[in-house]
């Protein structure tokens, strides 16, 4: 079924169809940027999943050509009428036929209308508004796009699916295993003041936690500590059922006490138990008060969990500093190979400083052991391992006195670190994803000048001759498409990628926007695209008859901040709307 099947299915309010229309430890000197006559080029495929929402993340593909995407704020949403006040006199202003709205059958603008104010609400942390979630996640064969439900459900008030639940889905494994974290559900709590004033509640029991969807079923893992609905988060699988995330294990006693506040009547106030709790949660209690360790769940064939295991800091906290004996501690396992070793990240310590950051970690035989040395590079993360053992990541260190994050390669088997040569030396530049073909591909800036923000395109580097490339450069001269960003590569070389194109906008429904005077309405938007090799082919030679060589329509498209912060936010790293909710990897 495809998911616009879906989603006519579940509207509690009249719905607009979507329009079909729119479519070495040191830098390796020896490495070489891709010649004009390379041995392969690319054709670009966009995923239909672009046609489901304003903008569309590549995330992870499989072996069989299956792409996994977040797609943001998506079209069509279901209105639950019983959380809007249609008596309130702002609502009544700015719609144009509140009874037909209230009746759950609002015209186009009011439509429009009511689904700014319900997201609006939803960003805003707001506790008694109906909860849209901003990413949702699909998986695309080709032809249909299949919604990973994640923990929502069907409910009445929205005669369908809520979509308020958060669900990223970070990896999949083939198109009847995907891995995942996402909210619970929300559901209403009605509650009457000592002023007899009702007020309904939107919560939910969790804002974060790890999923397997198998087979269709949707598999919870949950964490160890599970006050205020705890904290995990899944981010790969491999061949033999083994997630790999991170989940919390303990409370802060500053958490403790926060929860006996609320557990006290007349601390609490006039609100009901379950809303103190979760204003605990907004204000961050999962996410800076519980400890949060690495975590492998281990399952058999029909997705039961069989054994849960969690690893431990690379330090004792007592041993750095008295004063930590209550620090809330961070790591996490962000993939695991085939044989069974996994890698991610950690909090850990640089010369005895009270000051804890990320390091790259290897997870295996019940020990977390780092992977870089922090005197030349920290932060530093380990984004992936193939079944080579070949681990890629990134890491921090200074050119020209400003912090530069760049891309490595690290060989388990014979401890060899390499940082290859990138677009130039204090060009940012991040790994996303390794196959086991050696070839990895990710972003990096490929702007000269000091801004903060300076563009990026995606690159591939193959270890095996290393070389390395703009991805750009392997597409036709005149592509339409700037890419942007390298999110996974199967082991037949197709690369899911995030491209930046000029389009005429949609509203909330799907529906093409127009300027009062008729004419389109244009902006940058975020697509998914699939990079599928060609056969026998050669690069495009852009060359003019005057030997000059002009920039390629992608690689040259304006690339305005918003879509950038946009591309910041969703590559294996995304950030949730609540302030709270933020995954580590990954950005998204």
């Amino acid at each position: 079924m495809k998911q616009a099947d879906v989603f006519a299915k579940s509207p509690a309010v009249k719905r607009h169809k979507l329009s079909r229309t729119f479519i070495l430890s040191a830098f390796i000197t020896s490495a070489c940027f891709a010649p004009l006559a390379a041995a392969a080029t690319y054709e670009v495929e966009e995923v239909t999943s672009n046609e489901l929402a304003i903008n569309v993340f590549a995330r992870s593909i499989d072996n069989e050509g299956n792409a996994l995407v977040i797609a943001q704020d998506i079209y069509n949403l279901p209105i639950d009428l019983s959380l809007i006040d249609f008596d309130n006199a702002t609502i009544i202003a700015n719609l144009t036929d509140v009874d037909s709205a209230a009746a759950g059958n609002p015209n186009n603008a009011d439509y429009n209308y009511l689904i700014g104010l319900i997201r609006f609400g939803s960003n805003g942390n707001s506790i008694t508004s109906q909860q849209f979630a901003l990413y949702q996640s699909f998986v695309n064969n080709g032809m249909t796009d299949v919604r990973v439900k994640g923990f929502d459900e069907i409910t009445t008030a929205t005669n369908g699916y809520t979509f308020g639940s958060e669900t990223v889905a970070n990896y999949i494994f083939d198109s009847n295993t995907v891995v995942g974290s996402g909210e619970g559900l929300f559901t209403k709590q009605s509650y009457t003041t000592a002023e007899e004033v009702e007020i309904n509640y939107v919560l939910t029991d969790f804002v974060r936690r790890g999923f397997v969807q198998l087979n269709g079923n949707t598999v919870a893992l949950p964490p160890s500590e599970t006050t205020l609905g705890g904290f995990s988060e899944a981010y790969s699988i491999n061949q033999n059922l083994q997630v790999v995330g991170t989940s919390s294990v303990r409370m802060t006693e500053q958490l403790v006490e926060a929860i006996a506040i609320c557990n006290d009547d007349e601390e609490r106030g006039d609100i009901p138990l379950d809303v103190c709790y979760y204003n605990l949660v907004l204000g961050g209690a999962v996410t800076l008060s519980m400890d949060r360790r690495a975590t492998i769940w281990q399952l058999d064939a029909q997705g039961q969990i069989i054994s849960t295991q969690t690893f431990p800091l690379p330090f004792t906290p007592e041993a750095v500093s008295e004063t930590n004996s209550d620090t809330a501690f961070y790591n996490a396992a962000l993939a695991i190979n085939d044989q069974g070793i996994a890698v991610g990240e950690t909090h850990t310590y640089y010369l005895d400083r009270e000051l804890k950051f990320n390091s790259a970690a290897m997870f295996r035989d019940g020990e977390t052991i780092e992977l870089i040395d922090k005197a030349d590079y920290f932060p530093s993360t380990a984004k992936d391992i193939n079944n080579n053992n070949i681990i890629i990541g990134t890491g921090t260190t200074q050119i020209n006195g400003t912090s530069r994050t760049k891309f490595y390669t690290y060989n388990l088997d014979n401890d060899e670190l390499v940082f290859p040569t990138d677009y130039f030396p204090g060009s940012s530049s991040v790994a996303r994803d390794i196959n086991n073909n050696n070839i990895v591909v990710g972003e990096g800036e490929v702007e000269f000048d000091n801004a903060s923000t300076r563009r990026k395109n995606a690159f591939m580097y193959d270890m095996n001759t290393q070389v390395f490339t703009n991805l750009n450069d392997l597409l036709e001269c005149n592509s339409p498409y700037s890419i942007v960003g390298a999110n996974a590569i199967n082991d037949n070389n197709v690369i899911l990628a995030n491209a930046l194109v000029n389009r005429q906008a949609r509203d909330a429904a799907g529906e093409l926007v127009l300027f009062s005077d008729g004419s389109e309405v244009m902006t940058d938007q975020i697509i998914t695209v699939k990079l599928n090799p060609i056969a026998n082919g050669v690069i495009d030679d852009c060359t003019t008859e005057e030997d000059t060589i002009p920039e390629r329509v992608g690689a040259s498209m304006s690339f305005s901040f918003g879509a950038l912060l946009l591309i910041t936010l969703l590559g294996k790293c995304i950030f949730w709307r609540r302030r709270q909710r933020s995954i580590h990897k990954s950005s998204l």
